[in-house]
């Protein structure tokens, strides 16, 4: 289990999947993935039993120390310890945007994943649109790798992806 001064973050557990359909399935946190299917109570529970059997993601739960609830989920996905990378994301629950939660989350899984899992390397994706996020990013020390031109249909129109990365520090010369 990972801890911030106001958060615990530990692996996804079973009795947590209805909160986090509830999370994804809102429309304000749909507007930002780039899967923007509603998900059935059935998919979910399969998608849990694939994901705890796969060795190269995982999901998190972040809890609030203070009242337990979920604030929201954090992704390590295409896990790669031979080549030590991996793709980081991080959703909030409605009700905890804007409080910091975002940027303390980051903070503590960029920290496991370079010093707990030895990566070399963390990349993320995000819509051009979303400048919170990419703003959040770079404080974060991410730097924009690329675009993913017209890689998003949203209401009708073609949007970009923004293609951002990290290195860990210590192997910088």
């Amino acid at each position: 289990m990972l801890s911030t001064p106001r958060l615990l973050i530990r692996l996804l557990e079973l009795n947590d999947l209805e909160k986090l359909r509830d999370l994804h399935n809102s429309e304000d946190t749909l507007q930002w993935l780039t899967d923007i299917f509603h998900v059935t109570r059935e998919e979910q529970e399969a998608w849990f039993l694939k994901i705890n059997m796969s060795r190269r993601n995982r999901r998190y739960t972040v809890l609030s120390k203070e009242t337990s609830e979920i604030v929201g989920l954090v992704r390590l996905d295409e896990i790669d310890l031979v080549n030590r990378n991996a793709i980081i994301g991080v959703d909030i629950g409605v009700n905890f945007r804007r409080q910091g939660f975002a940027s303390e989350i980051y903070e503590c899984m960029i920290n496991y994943a370079f010093n707990a899992l030895n990566l070399h390397r963390l990349s993320l994706v995000t819509l051009e649109n979303n400048i919170a996020a990419q703003n959040l990013y770079t404080k974060l020390g991410f730097k924009r790798e690329g675009v993913l031109t017209d890689a998003i249909l949203r209401d009708g129109e073609f949007k970009n992806l923004i293609c951002m990365y990290k290195i860990n520090s210590k192997f910088l010369g």
